[in-house]
């Protein structure tokens, strides 16, 4: 399908677009409120390619009503690298919702993105799921998040409902979280590694990730390009880059994000043992201590090859979040497995 080249549905029309103008507008209307900063920096200035943007525009008002975006993504895939499609973005307009529109552009566009990736993946919450599985998509497992409590206030928030007994819990609960940091992190030896904050200008351009590759051999291409982009181009200029060091050798990086009175893992990326992984969440973790937050969360694919670490360092798995599709093209990609993905959150949070 060529730029602009519209497939008539009768009711409505598809076309694609290179211009995210209009899908701002509508994204606006979706989601009031929300920061719109994001849009020539996710759909441009990405370095694996500008996104496709698809439109459906209403045949009797001429008025955008839905939009569907395939955000380009170089690949690791077994030793080599290819170009995948993510879905970000899916939406309609309030008005015109339970018309099917989202359903039946995917089924037109499937040829257009056959003909340009290997597969298409994306995380939809529950309401966008079945959309998705109706025309095409393939459930293919989950994002879970995984917890861990700096203070007595995250488990007096789930306990109680807020008020005296909320208050009288968090006072009650502080020697218990003094002694389940201990247990965990304890024993925990971290002379001669540290966890530092660091500028594009002093990111290691060296990172391998050999043993996070050997362990999921399908990964987004972190590379000087992609780090640059992802973490410090971004509008909201909201991400934390820590290197983690042993002596002078950087064994991996970490990204953060403070959220109100709680610290979101980005990405975590420790090439090396298990015992380094829990090495740089303690040191993480001490980190986030000394800036008054209650707790720390990371989403993730549950086959991560650090979720071992995570659960060494006294994180709480806690319920799964978002889902994962798949809708594969190429003959290579009918066979993924789940296990085969390193997935964080760098790779759904599109601010």
């Amino acid at each position: 399908m060529t730029s602009h080249e519209p497939i008539d549905t009768m009711e409505f029309q598809i076309e694609q677009s290179h211009d995210f103008r209009e899908v701002e507008r509508l994204y606006r209307i979706v989601y009031p409120g929300k920061s719109t900063r994001k849009f020539e920096w996710l759909y441009t200035d990405n370095p694996s390619g500008r996104a496709d943007i698809f439109l459906a525009r209403d045949s009797k008002s001429n008025m955008i009503i839905a939009a569907y975006v395939i955000q380009p993504m170089r690949v690791w895939f077994r030793e080599r690298i290819i170009l995948i499609g993510q879905a970000i973005d899916g939406m309609v307009h309030p008005e015109h919702r339970r018309r099917r529109i989202f359903n039946r552009m995917q089924e037109h566009l499937h040829a257009t993105l056959r003909s340009k990736y290997e597969f298409i993946i994306g995380f939809p919450n529950l309401m966008a799921l079945h959309p998705l599985l109706n025309a095409g998509a393939v459930s293919f497992g989950a994002l879970c998040t995984y917890s861990f409590p700096l203070t007595s206030r995250f488990f007096a928030r789930r306990l109680g409902e807020g008020g005296a007994l909320q208050a009288a819990l968090t006072f009650l609960l502080k020697p218990a979280i003094s002694v389940y940091k201990s247990l965990h992190l304890g024993r925990v030896d971290t002379d001669g590694y540290r966890l530092q904050v660091v500028t594009q200008a002093h990111v290691h351009p060296g990172f391998t990730f050999k043993s996070i590759k050997a362990a999921h051999p399908i990964m987004a291409v972190r590379d000087e390009k992609f780090i640059a982009w992802r973490f410090f181009s971004v509008p909201t200029d909201q991400y934390i880059f820590l290197q983690f060091y042993h002596a002078d050798e950087v064994l991996g990086y970490t990204v953060i994000r403070f959220e109100h009175n709680a610290v979101a893992i980005v990405d975590f990326c420790i090439d090396g043992d298990v015992e380094n992984q829990v090495r740089a969440l303690k040191l993480l973790i001490r980190y986030c201590e000394q800036r008054s937050v209650k707790s720390m969360h990371f989403q993730l694919s549950e086959a991560c090859y650090c979720v071992e670490a995570l659960r060494k360092a006294g994180f709480v798995r806690r319920k799964n979040q978002y889902h994962i599709i798949l809708i594969p093209y190429s003959p290579e990609s009918q066979g993924i497995q789940y296990s085969e993905f390193f997935l964080t959150f760098a790779d759904t949070d599109w601010v």
